[in-house]
């Protein structure tokens, strides 16, 4: 059924892709590709938007590569947040870095040490929940 409630059949076609791979593509009438949906609003646009302004005046530190990381992966194939990710490509081309580069060395520095910390609440309270 599409969206709309409506029986609808799907396409099917096989697709060769080289080295012996095949690939399935179903299309469902009625369905809307990604590329083709009306743009969003993230619900974190707002703050993330502080977080990509300091990254920008700032410097590739350990935290600064993974708050990049962080975003760049939150924002991925998010169907809208243009200028977010726009901006996510700015601070990689200042920083002189690509995506599989970021991500290597944000691998590199969780494996290595603890960049977030969990907040806890003050030790002396007592916790009755």
């Amino acid at each position: 059924y599409s969206r709309s409630g409506h029986f609808c059949t799907p396409s099917v076609r096989r697709v060769y892709s080289g080295l012996g791979i095949f690939a399935t593509i179903v299309h469902a009438p009625g369905f809307e590709s990604r590329e083709n949906q009306k743009d969003q609003s993230h619900p974190q646009e707002r703050p993330d938007g502080q977080i990509i302004a300091s990254l920008i005046q700032g410097e590739p530190t350990d935290y600064n590569l993974a708050e990049l990381a962080r975003l760049r992966i939150r924002y991925h194939g998010f169907p809208g947040a243009r200028q977010v990710r726009a901006d996510l490509d700015k601070i990689l081309q200042q920083w002189n870095l690509s995506e599989p580069e970021l991500f290597a060395k944000t691998r590199k520095i969780h494996s290595q040490s603890t960049i977030y910390s969990v907040r806890r609440r003050n030790q002396n309270t007592e916790d009755w929940s």
